[in-house]
């Protein structure tokens, strides 16, 4: 499956997108960085290190929190993804941004959806990063992967976590949310049907 940049550009410029701004929470921003490999589209995550201070050896989109000096979520996402990967700015074309997200560790996220410019090699910071993945959308769109559980409370409402099972890695949290919501907008995933 390829992801077309023109497409998700009007995609997401077209559709209302939802800010949410929760007291006390802190703004953050995650690249959803698009590749592609002879035809076919797929997306980067990292494993975080046992050693960084919040979601220790937790699958993630590279980012982390908005700085003071941040213009806003997109220079966020970007200026994280080049110290986490040493993915240079320009090597990415960002098309748009997905819903916020909030976290039960009191992070509001901002998925900023880029696709990446080949060539392109990746670097992780090994005091950040522990390992980066390269999986292919396809992979995502089977429902056979995909659960979701209510098991907490939050702000008065059951939250849903969401699981992709996959043999070599579970991408679940805060995570597999920005996933699934990238596949029901960006491809028109719906877990529900085969």
């Amino acid at each position: 499956m390829r992801c077309d940049p023109d497409r998700l550009r009007r995609i997401l410029k077209d559709r209302k997108r939802i800010s949410s701004r929760p007291r006390g929470f802190r703004r953050a921003a995650v690249l959803v960085p698009i590749f592609e490999r002879q035809g076919d589209s797929g997306l980067i995550f990292t494993r975080r290190t046992e050693t960084v201070s919040t979601h220790k050896g937790e699958i993630s989109f590279p980012g982390g929190a908005v700085d003071p000096g941040d213009r806003g979520s997109k220079q966020a996402a970007l200026r994280e993804s080049e110290e986490e990967l040493s993915l240079p700015s320009r090597q990415v074309e960002v098309v748009g941004f997905l819903d916020d997200i909030v976290t039960l560790s009191l992070f509001r996220i901002t998925p900023v959806v880029g696709f990446v410019r080949e060539p392109c090699s990746l670097y992780p910071n090994p005091q950040e990063i522990e390992k980066v993945f390269e999986i292919p959308v396809t992979r995502f769109l089977d429902p056979v992967i995909f659960r979701t559980e209510e098991k907490f409370e939050f702000q008065g409402r059951p939250y849903p976590i969401y699981y992709f099972h996959l043999p070599e890695v579970t991408i679940w949290g805060a995570t597999a949310k920005i996933l699934k919501q990238f596949l029901t907008v960006c491809c028109s995933w719906d877990p529900g049907r085969p």
